[in-house]
Formats: C-alpha cells, sequence, structure tokens
C-alpha cells in the first residue's frame, strides 16, 4: 500500500514539474518576444483594448456586471479566481509591457568583462526585479480600482 501511494506520488509530482516547465517556457517565449519592437506594441494595443473594453463594461453596465459576477459566484468560486487572475495579469502584462517599451534591453543577458562587470550586471538585476514589482503593483492597482469603481457604481 504504502509503495502504491509512493508510485501515486511520484507520477503526480513529474507531472507538476512537466506543466511547472510548460508554464516557464511559455512566460519565457512571451518576455523573449517583448524585446522585437512591432511585438511589442501589438502586445501593448491587444492588452490595452481588453482593459479598455474591461473598463467599459464596468462603467457603461455596472449593474450587469455585478449580477454576472454574483451569477458565476453562485455556480463556482474557482470561476470568479481565474477572473480577478485575468484581471490581475492583464493588468500585469501591460504594465510590463509599457516598461519595456521604456527599457527595451531589460531581459538581455550582459557578457561583459570588464571591471565594473558585476556591479553593472547587479543593476541590471536590481532593476529587473523593481520593474517586475512595479508590474505586479500595476495588476494589482487595476485590479482594486476596477473592483472600487464597480463598487461605487452599483452602490449609487
Amino acid at each position: 500500500m504504502k509503495d502504491l501511494i509512493r508510485k501515486g506520488l511520484d507520477a503526480y509530482e513529474g507531472r507538476q514539474e512537466r506543466r511547472d516547465e510548460e508554464m516557464a517556457k511559455v512566460m519565457i517565449r512571451h518576455v523573449d518576444a517583448l524585446s522585437h519592437r512591432p511585438t511589442l506594441k501589438t502586445y501593448i494595443s491587444v492588452l490595452a483594448g481588453i482593459e479598455i473594453i474591461l473598463w467599459a463594461a464596468v462603467l457603461i453596465r455596472p449593474f450587469d456586471v455585478m449580477t454576472a459576477f454574483k451569477k458565476v459566484g453562485d455556480v463556482d468560486d474557482k470561476l470568479v479566481a481565474f477572473f480577478l487572475a485575468a484581471v490581475w495579469g492583464l493588468g500585469l502584462w501591460l504594465t510590463y509591457s509599457l516598461f519595456r517599451l521604456k527599457f527595451p534591453d531589460l531581459e538581455k543577458v550582459q557578457q561583459d568583462d570588464g571591471l565594473m562587470s558585476a556591479f553593472s550586471a547587479q543593476e541590471n538585476s536590481v532593476r529587473k526585479v523593481r520593474i517586475w514589482v512595479l508590474s505586479v503593483a500595476g495588476g494589482v492597482l487595476n485590479l482594486i480600482a476596477l473592483a472600487i469603481v464597480e463598487g461605487l457604481l452599483v452602490s449609487n
């Protein structure tokens, strides 16, 4: 029995690791695609368009959005969590894409051998971390702002 459980756990961990690797490959591919300027502008246009549609839906039809949200919440809480994660992710990717417009060489690996190469590498690493943190904050602020606006419009 113990071997059967161990075998099942090993199979689950193997599947989880493969999923994590596939997700990492997708993320790396998308981040690398943002170094190409026309692709970056396309990303920004698509993400901004989706954000505009979300904001328009909340501003124009707040009661319908709240009703739909409640109906989905009654059916399954996981769908609500998925929707909130999608809105957060849209804000995160839009913020990150805008930063990549400002810093196009952000994810570029530097291969310097000079005297200040370690300092330069650390500075670039700190900039990456700051931009990712600000991107996460942008996604969170977008989600919170949408929720606050929705709440204010529905309460009136």
